[in-house]
């Protein structure tokens, strides 16, 4: 009796632990290659006009500002520049010249005149 006790203590072991060990194995790399996470899309840049105490006029791209500091590329070159020798700061509000629509000629008043 003793001995039938401790082969099913055994076997009853085995068995959770068999189930525990396969509960606790990672997913497989199928399902970790479908869950994949969204990246923000890139901020377009704009541009601004920063105007110093000083009276010197930067114009640049704003890349972002903090509490202290308005953060600038200039072609290709980033300038930081301290909020307290800032006196203002403009963002352009044009769009760049290839974005622009072509202007509209009025086409229609020579089309409806017959040639004489």
């Amino acid at each position: 009796m003793k001995q039938l006790w401790i082969f099913t203590s055994i076997v009853f072991g085995v068995i959770l632990l068999g189930g525990l060990t396969a509960g606790q194995s990672r997913t497989s790399q199928r399902n970790r290659a479908e869950r994949t996470t969204a990246s923000p899309a890139p901020v377009a840049k704009h541009s601004v006009i920063v105007k110093t105490k000083k009276g010197a006029l930067i114009g640049g791209l704003f890349v972002r500002a903090d509490a202290e500091t308005v953060y600038l590329d200039l072609k290709g070159e980033s300038r930081a520049i301290k909020l307290n020798e800032v006196e203002s700061l403009s963002f352009l509000t044009e769009e760049p010249q290839a974005a622009k629509p072509a202007p509209a000629t009025n086409q229609t008043q020579s089309a409806a005149q017959p040639p004489a």
